[in-house]
């Protein structure tokens, strides 16, 4: 009973949507749009299942409900409420870009994460620790780990609070996304902590607020009920994009970038974390190819790429640290858009700073020896208050050199 109960509630999962006859997308191809409201799939293309967003499942978040076992509510701010995922053309093309954690919190991220953090021989998923609160799934825990040897639980913010690390006067503060933690028997008939992991989500941050279109809605939710979906289709691109500005790609880069190299260094570390797994879109990854001097990718192992090394390279540590880029399928015709993995990419901090420091550098200078394209562009700007660097076509500047112009002309 236990199993059919959970299939019911995990109904957001199945494909059980069906396509209608005439289907309304959004073809602009500029524009930012919420693509998945309270996990439905209403950008380019509307699939929303109703009743996946009304009645008692109305307001909740279905990816916190299937990993706490109940039923969750969306714990984001009213400006912002239900919204999973934005779909913005920054890189060139449409895409979806990942506003929320928790959106894949449930998804094959987490449990490959967890199996390559620990070398595990299989995917395995770890349970947010405040299900622990409930007798009968601390007991179910406490089986599994005496059976199979291990069990694993995890923290995040919203689920046990983030595990930081405390500042010093020469290291600052710092949290991690997730914490994955091994929970192994002691020996005598208790438990104990063996290792921790840190798995990190990486979100993209947008300009402005997405205030008006949850509000738009939220509102023809309200108006229209049962023919809401059949509503937003011939309203697609102007209730769900209104005022709804970029991502911030070059901040959140550079937000990541510094934690990111210090939580790989972590990585198998004596001590420390036994890995490290940053999770990020293909939006995301796509759009940090200019950072990185967009590297090549080759095989290290099944499953497993890695950044391209020259053969007179000197040898890196083998931490155990990786990027996962993944995707959401767009094109899927369920409800809920699947999630994908397109690599994993195991990672070491000197590869990311070669790539980033000493790659893109060489690509910039470059460019500015070649083009002259700085340069250009002080002298253009200059023009604009000093008249000798005003901009004149080349038969004008053969003309002031060669034939003195005619005052009466």
């Amino acid at each position: 009973m236990e199993e059919v109960r959970w299939a019911l509630m995990l109904k957001p999962r199945s494909c059980n949507y069906k396509k209608p006859s005439s289907m309304a997308t959004s073809n602009s191809g500029r524009g930012n749009y919420v693509s998945e409201w309270f996990g439905q799939r209403i950008h380019p293309e509307v699939r929303l299942d109703y009743t996946a967003i009304s009645g008692t499942n109305a307001g909740k978040c279905p990816f916190l409900s299937e990993v706490l076992h109940h039923q969750t509510n969306c714990v984001k701010n009213e400006n912002s409420k239900g919204v999973c995922t934005i779909s913005s053309s920054s890189n060139g093309h449409r895409q979806d870009w990942l506003v929320c954690p928790y959106r894949v919190i449930s998804s094959s991220i987490v449990t490959r994460g967890c199996q390559l953090i620990f070398g595990l021989t299989e995917p395995v998923e770890p349970v947010p620790v405040p299900i622990l609160n409930t007798g009968e799934e601390l007991a179910r825990f406490i089986e599994t780990v005496n059976a199979r040897g291990a069990g694993y639980v995890f923290f995040q913010d919203k689920l046990g609070g983030e595990i930081s690390v405390i500042g010093t006067n020469r290291s600052p503060e710092m949290s991690f996304d997730i914490t994955i933690v091994e929970i192994k028997p002691d020996g005598t008939g208790g438990f104990m902590v063996s290792r921790y992991g840190i798995l990190e989500l990486q979100t993209m941050d947008y300009h402005g607020t997405y205030k008006h279109a949850v509000s738009n809605l939220r509102d023809a939710l309200r108006l229209h009920e049962d023919t809401f979906a059949a509503a937003l289709r011939k309203n697609l691109g102007r209730w769900s994009g209104q005022d709804v500005e970029g991502p911030n790609i070059a901040n959140v880069f550079k937000r990541t970038f510094y934690q990111m190299l210090l939580k790989f260094r972590l990585a198998g570390e004596g001590s420390a974390a036994a890995g490290t797994v940053l999770a990020i879109p293909q939006s995301v990854w796509d759009s940090w190819q200019p950072f990185l001097g967009a590297p090549e990718l080759e095989d290290e192992a099944p499953g497993i790429k890695r950044l391209c090394v020259a053969a007179d390279a000197p040898p890196e540590p083998q931490l155990n640290a990786y990027i996962c880029v993944f995707d959401l399928d767009s094109a899927s015709d369920c409800a809920v858009s699947p999630v994908t993995i397109k690599h994993f990419i195991r990672m070491s901090p000197e590869r990311l700073a070669h790539h980033a420091f000493t790659e893109v550098p060489a690509h910039i200078l470059h460019a500015i020896q070649t083009e002259e394209s700085v340069l250009a562009t002080i002298k253009q700007r200059l023009g604009q208050w000093w008249p000798i660097f005003q901009t004149r076509s080349p038969r004008s500047r053969r003309r002031t050199a060669t034939t003195p112009s005619n005052p009466t002309d």
